[in-house]
């Protein structure tokens, strides 16, 4: 979700530009936190992504660094008595000489029907073409507790890609999909503006990728440039943002069709950047019941500091887009500002989402959004964070929010985190 965008170089950036924000207490907070996990040296530090959980309750993830060869794990976390849960690093990359499997994940993880993970890695692979490698797809196979990893795509950096921060998505017949950051040979962007994917597995157990589009090429950077991880809708269209460029330099909302002859057609849904829009959207979107897409943007709104959007479909195919709520917009961004990651809704529609700063500490807020029945949407901080949360939030079954801190924690490490509303 961050890589080369954001990374944990953000967080000096952040102080310097919001540094003059008091600390002021919120009369919205309401809810309580719980840190089930303080990261430390040797299983992994530095999560730059969110959760999943399994039907047991059991939480999954990936750090960034450290681990046994220093390059990241996959991590579980198991619930047990008295509220402690237990730790287990189930695989820690660059354990093959030259980090042939991948090194530094920074992308959430999806299962498959069998519970076999997979997720991608923004270095290592076979690959020299980036520095450190360009990154892969792997997947991971329990076998009696014992988990295995397989390198399903090493990224080139080329036309096929490099450098992928976002998770995956399956289609109904299993394929995968999924961005790159980098990648696809634009000249619009350093190192490329770059490429949507679909890996499909061949009769022999091996995974083919094909590049469905390449940002910038041809026709310019209309629309968007460098684009975050993806929704998939039953229809197989796919859904993403653009982080830079397009007509107004804010971004993109866009989807992609798939058509008979296995061509894939784009459409701007959204063009970021214009007036008090948003701008610089990173998280995925998500869908609601009637069909509207819901996202966030880290940048631009009424005071410069993100926001939550709506797109709804209209006729003939037109999105209109409607700003939910512009953050900053309380004394001493009391609300929050800079959210980075997309939000999570409960099945009362009631949206959940992290700020990267802002709130009573000037370090974060986990917030919610509800409608009234008129359509106003009241947002309201649940939580005031000291660790500045990037990721986004998942729900269990009981209405418990979960998500990770890059930087929180005990050790400043990052942190496992849950909060009961």
């Amino acid at each position: 979700m961050r890589g080369q965008q954001r990374g944990t170089f953000l967080f000096a950036t952040v102080v310097a530009v919001l540094g003059f924000l008091m600390m002021t207490a919120s009369a919205f907070a309401a809810g309580t936190e719980q840190v089930l996990l303080s990261f430390n040296y040797g299983g992994g530090t530095h999560p730059q992504a969110g959760l999943i959980l399994d039907a047991s309750g059991n939480l999954y993830g990936t750090t960034y660094t450290d681990g046994t060869y220093g390059a990241g794990t996959v991590f579980e976390l198991l619930p047990g008595g008295g509220g402690q849960w237990g730790f287990e690093a189930l695989y820690n990359f660059c354990a093959v000489t030259g980090c042939f499997d991948g090194g530094l994940s920074e992308s959430s993880l999806i299962f498959d029907a069998a519970g076999n993970l997979y997720g991608t890695t923004s270095q290592g692979g076979n690959s020299d073409g980036c520095g450190h490698g360009c990154g892969t797809v792997f997947k991971l196979t329990n076998s009696g507790g014992l988990w295995t990893e397989t390198v399903l795509y090493s990224f080139s950096g080329g036309s096929d890609g490099g450098i992928p921060i976002a998770g995956l998505v399956f289609d109904a017949a299993g394929n995968l999909y999924g961005t790159t950051s980098a990648g696809g040979n634009s000249t619009y962007c350093a190192g490329g503006c770059g490429v949507i994917f679909r890996l499909r597995r061949a009769a022999n157990g091996t995974w083919k990728e094909k590049v469905l589009h390449t940002f910038c090429a041809g026709t310019g950077c209309l629309g968007g440039g460098v684009p975050n991880g993806l929704t998939i809708d039953a229809k197989g269209n796919l859904y993403c943002t653009t982080n830079q460029l397009g007509l107004y330099g804010g971004g993109t909302v866009l989807r992609f069709a798939p058509g008979a002859n296995g061509g894939w057609t784009k459409k701007i849904l959204h063009r970021f950047g214009k007036g008090t829009d948003g701008a610089s959207p990173y998280g995925e979107l998500i869908f609601d019941a009637g069909g509207s897409l819901y996202g966030t943007t880290s940048k631009g709104g009424s005071h410069f500091s993100g926001t939550v959007f709506r797109l709804t479909p209209g006729t003939n195919d037109k999105w209109t887009e409607k700003i939910l709520h512009t953050f900053c917009s309380s004394t001493n961004c009391a609300d929050g500002a800079l959210p980075y990651a997309g939000v999570t809704m409960n099945s009362a529609g009631t949206l959940f989402g992290t700020t990267y700063s802002g709130g009573a500490h000037s370090a974060g807020t986990v917030f919610t959004m509800t409608p009234d029945a008129n359509g106003r949407w009241t947002e309201a901080v649940l939580y005031d964070s000291g660790d500045n949360p990037d990721a986004r939030l998942i729900l269990d079954s009981a209405g418990n929010l979960y998500s990770t801190t890059m930087n929180g924690g005990d050790y400043r490490l990052g942190s496992v985190f849950e909060i009961t509303p």
